[in-house]
């Protein structure tokens, strides 16, 4: 019995055993790495202190202080110079004058009179010299094509204003002599030509029947045949009576030697309807009655 016992007990812890069932795990896949998103370093911070409970905090750490940067001051703009800014507007003004052909005229809103008043600010400054040279031949301009024009009314308006913003200039001035000529060539060229005489003679026109040589009143001129017009021109008188006349030769009646009134003088007559004149020639040896009757005539 106690074989059989303990030869079971044998065959039994003796015996083989199945191996243990390992349990069905389902395989697992690892996660694809993430890949962490690309930020500048972040500089390593220092961890707060841990402290005990009921320990009292510890103080933190103290930081330089960062000084906010003052703000940038604002560009302080240059001083103006009153004097410079004047000047400057009136150049532009007298480049304003001169662009519109306002060389001389207006006199007090010209480009001349601008240039004036740049130079009485400042004589040296070259720019206003350039501005008063340049109006100046402007105005120039304008009075030679009035000239040139025979507008002569504007050439002397032009040229008085100039005249009166440049009283010292020996060009503004020679304008006017330029103008006077123009106007005389003009008015030579239009004038008619002279009528010569057919006959003339110095004579006395006598003022009584008593002669020159007699001492009688008399007034001397020039006694000529013009254009069929008789014409006496006094020049002088004895008495202070100066005599003009103008006779047509066809109200002539006769024009003949004195038989009896100053005769040894070579004293004549000129007699119309209604007049007598009695002249005696200042040369005695001409002859003027015959030859004034022949020009009267023709």
């Amino acid at each position: 019995m106690v074989l059989v016992a303990a030869g079971g007990a044998s065959w039994y812890f003796l015996r083989p055993k199945p191996a243990p069932q390992t349990p069905s795990v389902p395989a697992v896949t690892a996660p694809a790495p993430v890949q962490a998103p690309a930020f500048a370093p972040v500089p390593a911070t220092t961890a707060p202190a841990v402290t005990a409970p009921g320990a009292p905090a510890a103080p933190r750490p103290r930081t330089a202080r960062v000084e906010k940067p003052a703000p940038a001051a604002a560009p302080v703009p240059p001083a103006v110079n009153p004097q410079q800014a004047q000047i400057a507007s009136l150049e532009n003004r007298a480049r304003e004058a001169y662009a519109r052909g306002n060389y001389a005229e207006p006199a007090d809103a010209s480009a001349i009179a601008y240039a004036k008043q740049v130079l009485e600010i400042s004589p040296n400054d070259d720019y206003g010299k350039k501005l008063l040279e340049d109006a100046v031949h402007g105005g120039t301009y304008q009075v030679q094509q009035a000239i040139a024009t025979k507008d002569f009314a504007t050439a002397r308006r032009i040229s008085g204003v100039m005249g009166q913003l440049l009283p010292g200039r020996s060009d503004v001035a020679g304008l006017k002599e330029d103008i006077v000529s123009a106007e005389r060539a003009e008015a030579a060229a239009h004038r008619p030509p002279p009528v010569v005489p057919l006959a003339s003679f110095r004579v006395y026109h006598m003022h009584t029947e008593k002669s020159p040589a007699d001492k009688g009143p008399y007034c001397s001129g020039t006694l000529s045949v013009l254009g069929q017009h008789l014409k006496f021109v006094a020049e002088s008188a004895t008495d202070g009576q100066v005599h003009n006349f103008d006779l047509a030769c066809s109200d002539i009646r006769e024009i003949k030697k004195n038989s009896r009134v100053a005769a040894r003088q070579g004293g004549f007559h000129v007699r119309t309807a209604n007049t007598n004149y009695n002249l005696v020639p200042v040369d005695p040896s001409s002859s003027p009655a015959p030859a004034l009757a022949t020009a009267c005539s023709k």
